[in-house]
């Protein structure tokens, strides 16, 4: 059975090997653990479960602080990639963001991820702007986009 759940100490070498997949710096385990449990955290996984196992297909990782929130880091598995999993993944997340009272979400994007840029849009995401060299490795602008639930 396919499910979007909270983080847990379980998934964190799986999202960690997930998160090496992306371009730029990732998400080391031990990232995941000091972060995951802190209040303003939002840390989710889609996962297939099983009786007692547990694969982690992708994560969307997140702050909140009041009524608005941040989007840190989505990810899914490289062989995953293009089948819906991202846009379950993304659906999932800013549904339990409006649980939580969430009115306005913000990310940061590569502007050469059009993939990303365009699972966004689909989302309702806007683009607000851009950071020029945001990112490193490789340096590229980062696309800012802000959701209004």
């Amino acid at each position: 059975m396919r499910l979007i759940r909270r983080m847990s100490e379980k998934d964190l070498t799986q999202a960690e090997e997930i998160g090496k997949s992306l371009n730029g710096e990732s998400w080391s385990a031990k990232a995941f653990r000091d972060s995951m449990d802190r209040p303003e955290a939002c840390f989710m996984v889609l996962a297939e479960e099983e009786d007692d196992r547990s694969e982690v297909l992708g994560y969307c990782v997140g702050t909140h602080v009041l009524d608005e929130a941040e989007i840190v880091s989505v990810a899914v598995r490289p062989d995953l990639r293009g089948r819906g999993l991202g846009k379950e993944l993304l659906g999932g997340y800013v549904s339990c963001l409006k649980d939580l009272g969430i009115h306005h979400v913000v990310l940061e994007v590569r502007e050469g991820n059009v993939p990303a840029r365009k699972l966004y849009e689909g989302a309702g995401f806007r683009s607000a702007g851009i950071r020029k060299n945001f990112y490193s490795q490789p340096d590229e602008n980062a696309v800012t986009m802000c959701l209004e639930m």
